[in-house]
């Protein structure tokens, strides 16, 4: 496992278990295959419904707490009212701390959106969480935030793929010192058949996902693919043992065609779903 050391001086793992849509045993048994394999850092969310199955997975692998790196966020419908997310985000998990604590989206609504910031600022004082971070924001959200609190997010959790770089977003980050890490780095499966990225991978004795994956880390970001299949989850992990060369990532760097596989963060409001109706369903037992 490579780390990478961010702005608090806190090491983070560079590669992580992405947890969406994982749910039940199928989550469970993800999280224990990649913590079985070497994966030290775990991503979630209130939104992914499977906090509960994370925290399983985590105590059932029977690793030590502190060799963890526990993400999960909080969804925008939330931001008025940021105190149920948070009790249930430590209630599912089910563990001391959680490590890394993000807005999960910008939201449209500004106030809210600061409210909600301010909130995490209090409960990570409380020692809920190591460090509060924010996701899918752009350049822009980035720099209103920072005006607002006199603070830079440390962690800005982005769609990042070798068809979509986000050169602005991700040059201002480099600048700020704020940690990325790549979701969706697999564009959902559509880039996995690109004829470059093949013939790279073929050259490293690879697979595509796995030059994916390492164009990531060589470029500083974490990365976190989502898999809840074992033996894939492992593939992701091999991906120590070599390097891509200046060739390799100058012709991916050339891949760029602006194809995003999440929505568009300036007019994304979330307002599909809400932490309330989940609780209710899971209280009246409409879901597990």
């Amino acid at each position: 496992m490579e780390y990478k050391t961010m702005r608090n001086k806190t090491k983070v793992p560079m590669l992580g278990l992405g947890c969406y849509k994982s749910e039940a045993e199928e989550g469970i048994r993800a999280v224990r295959s990649a913590i079985e394999v070497g994966y030290r850092h775990i991503d979630t969310a209130n939104f992914y419904e499977n906090e509960v199955y994370v925290g399983k997975g985590i105590r059932e692998s029977g690793i030590e707490r502190s060799e963890l790196f526990v993400v999960s966020k909080i969804w925008p419908t939330s931001y008025k009212t940021p105190e149920t997310a948070v009790e249930y985000s430590m209630k599912a998990l089910n563990i001391d701390y959680i490590d890394m604590y993000l807005l999960h989206w910008p939201g449209l609504n500004e106030y809210a959106r600061y409210h909600a910031f301010e909130a995490l600022l209090k409960y990570k004082e409380k020692g809920y969480f190591k460090e509060i971070g924010v996701s899918n924001f752009k350049k822009e959200h980035l720099e209103a935030l920072t005006e607002k609190f006199g603070i830079v997010p440390v962690m800005n959790q982005i769609e990042l793929s070798p068809w979509l770089q986000k050169k602005e977003d991700y040059q201002y980050c480099l600048e700020k010192n704020i940690t990325m890490t790549a979701c969706v780095p697999f564009a959902k499966g559509c880039i996995l058949s690109e004829p470059q990225l093949e013939r790279i991978a073929e050259k490293h004795n690879k697979n595509v996902g796995q030059v994916i994956l390492r164009w990531n880390i060589q470029r500083g970001n974490c990365v976190i693919p989502k898999s809840s299949k074992p033996h894939r989850i492992a593939d992701n992990f091999n991906i120590f043992d070599f390097e891509l060369d200046e060739e390799d990532m100058s012709v991916i760097a050339g891949m760029e065609n602006g194809n995003s596989y999440c929505s568009d963060s300036s007019v994304f409001t979330g307002d599909f779903w809400n932490i309330e109706e989940h609780l209710l369903d899971r209280e009246k037992g409409r879901i597990s």
